[in-house]
Formats: structure tokens, C-alpha cells, sequence
């Protein structure tokens, strides 16, 4: 049962994160740094934002984080898109489009490849860091997937916004 469980939770952040790449693939990259207004958010913020946030989840909270993950993506990175941070349209205070793509597919990958090695018995131990939402590495897990589709929305409507449509 246990393997079934994690392996469907993989597969829906796979899946999750494939939409998103979908809606970012047509963008240029200044699009990338466009607000509404000032302050609001824009693409740039919501991807470094789900890849922190993954980051974070899925390997720091599950199972503490380890000297190999810190290579996958910068402090810098986690600070400036991480829980609490703000926001900014100026390119050259935003990690570029591509380093963004490049990083968020390394922190998934290095994810997905953890994930699949966490035994049944891991998986509903309670997390001494539990949060509001969830207790387990498993709860953990499945509420990735939730959390990016909740962004992926907002680049939807900074899509629309820019007159570019909705749908991939």
C-alpha cells in the first residue's frame, strides 16, 4: 500500500509540474519580470517561489536537508523567492529565466529520486517540524503539488494580464 502511496504522490507532482512548464514555455524573458503592479508579484517570483518551496517540503522538512541538496539550489535563491519575500520586477535583482527552469528542474529531479527510496513505514511517522496542513513526510509530500497548483494560477492570471491566453 505504502509504495502505491508515494508513487501517486510523485506522479501528481510530475504531472502539476508539467502544466506549469507548459505555461511558462512561450514566455520572453522580460515577460518573466512583468508586474500589474508594483509590488504584486510576477512569473519569475512564483517559480523560484514553487522551487523553494519544493526544496523546502520535500527534502528539508521530510528528512532534513543534506550537503548534496544544497548543491542543487543557492541561498540566494531561497531567500529571494522563499516564504515572506517580496517580489520584484527589476531583472537584475531576479535570477534569470533559465537559471530558474535550470534549478527548478534539478531540485525536482533530485526530489522525485529521493522520494521513491523512503520506506512505507517513513513515509506516516509524525515530523518533529509538522505544519498546519500536514504531520507526516507523506502529507508533506502530497501537499506539493496543491501548493504549486495555487501558483500556477497566479501565473495564469499574469498571463491573461499580459494578453497571452490562459490555456497552453
Amino acid at each position: 500500500m505504502g509504495r502505491t502511496r508515494i508513487d501517486a504522490a510523485v506522479e501528481r507532482m510530475k504531472q502539476t509540474r508539467e502544466m506549469l512548464k507548459g505555461f511558462l514555455a512561450d514566455l520572453q524573458p522580460d515577460e518573466w519580470f512583468w508586474q500589474p503592479h508594483e509590488g504584486v508579484t510576477n512569473i519569475a517570483w512564483q517559480v523560484g517561489h514553487i522551487t523553494a518551496t519544493q526544496y523546502a517540503l520535500c527534502l528539508v522538512r521530510v528528512r532534513g536537508e543534506q550537503v548534496t541538496d544544497q548543491l542543487l539550489i543557492s541561498d540566494e535563491i531561497r531567500t529571494r523567492y522563499g516564504r515572506g519575500s517580496t517580489p520584484s520586477p527589476d531583472p537584475a535583482a531576479n535570477t534569470s529565466p533559465q537559471e530558474l527552469v535550470r534549478v527548478l528542474d534539478a531540485v525536482a529531479e533530485h526530489t522525485y529520486s529521493e522520494l521513491v527510496l523512503m520506506s512505507d513505514a517513513f513515509l506516516d511517522v509524525e515530523l518533529e517540524n509538522s505544519h498546519p496542513r500536514f504531520s507526516t513526510p507523506l502529507g508533506a509530500v502530497e501537499f506539493c503539488p496543491s501548493h504549486e497548483l495555487l501558483h500556477i494560477g497566479q501565473v495564469i492570471l499574469l498571463r491573461r494580464l499580459m494578453g497571452r491566453p490562459a490555456n497552453r
